[in-house]
């Protein structure tokens, strides 16, 4: 299991004896990131992040995204969703504190993987999400 950022910076991953994987970027400069779990199962953003933390438990085909960017970081570098690989079926997802169904299916080396949002609606250039409160602790449990 492997968080893998870029240029150096700072990621986190923990496993808990549940089987769930949690990765994050703690720190709120763009940076690349991804996280692979054992059984092949991978997160990978497509672009750069800022505040990040992605808790998955692949058996249960379940993830949580906490994601936060500060004003002005909406440009074309900045990721719009993570990319899913590896679980048997869509998965269920709560995004910033809210199950979310606006996850698109994709094909990628002949499997299906799954898009999931950063935003519960794409920002416009002059606006940017606001973080929300995550989810406690106990709830992914």
């Amino acid at each position: 299991m492997l968080a893998h950022p870029t240029h150096g910076r700072e990621a986190g991953v923990h496993s808990e004896a549940n089987g769930t994987y949690t990765g994050y970027n703690p720190l709120p400069d763009p940076t690349a990131w991804s996280l692979s779990m054992p059984g092949g199962v991978a997160v990978a953003a497509r672009g750069k992040v800022s505040l990040l933390r992605v808790s998955v438990q692949p058996k249960e085909n379940r993830l949580w995204v906490d994601y936060a960017a500060k004003p002005g970081q909406d440009g074309p570098e900045m990721a719009r969703d993570l990319l899913v690989t590896g679980l048997k079926r869509r998965p269920v997802v709560n995004l910033n504190g809210e199950l979310t169904d606006a996850i698109d299916t994709v094909e990628t080396g002949g499997r299906s993987a799954y898009l999931v949002p950063l935003f519960a609606k794409l920002p416009s250039p002059s606006a940017t999400p606001s973080a929300t409160t995550s989810p406690s602790r106990s709830s992914v449990h």
